[in-house]
């Protein structure tokens, strides 16, 4: 009789620990996923990467749309890189596709499979001073080649392009005559 008064066996759970571990590595987990789709994304290129590229070589670059698979290819429609306060575009590309591997890349070889060119033209306008649409591209050079001289010299970049094709490209040069 004093088995039936006795008060129930309380269940045995799971250790608050493992539970709590386990809400940490999910979370994380899904923290990767999204922080993979953001990285990846035509929104964090034009914002962040295309930004930072123009300013490191002196000119506006932008693009319509971009595909971008991480660990194997970028694909860039309406590329336009236009230089200093001049209107007119210097390149064109209605399409740029690129095949890469990203591990190529973190492991410090640039081995690029394939580049496509889509519809590009170069236009490139000389004025009546002598100057061109150019010379911003090769001024930010030469500024960085100065600086590299006074420190010791490191390993050249190096890429290893496997194939180039243009389809359906121009360039055309354009004098401004003064009046």
């Amino acid at each position: 009789m004093a088995d039936e008064w006795a008060p129930p066996q309380p269940k045995k759970s799971k250790p608050r620990w493992l539970r709590l571990l386990l809400w940490i590595g999910g979370g994380g987990l899904l923290l990767l996923v999204l922080l993979y789709f953001f990285l990846t994304s035509a929104f964090f290129l034009k914002t962040f990467v295309l930004p930072r590229l123009g300013s490191a070589i002196n000119a506006a670059v932008t693009v319509g749309d971009a595909s971008i698979s991480p660990f194997s290819s970028i694909t860039l429609k309406d590329l336009r890189l236009t230089t200093g306060d001049d209107p007119e575009p210097l390149v064109i590309v209605k399409e740029v596709r690129a095949r890469c591997s990203l591990m190529d890349i973190i492991g410090g070889h640039i081995n690029v499979e394939e580049v496509t060119l889509d519809s590009a033209v170069v236009q490139i306008v000389q004025n009546p001073d002598g100057t061109s649409n150019l010379d911003p591209l090769l001024k930010s050079s030469g500024e960085k080649n100065e600086v590299e001289t006074s420190e010791p010299a490191g390993k050249p970049l190096q890429i290893d392009l496997k194939k180039l094709s243009l389809r359906s490209g121009r360039v055309g040069e354009y004098q401004y005559q003064s009046r």
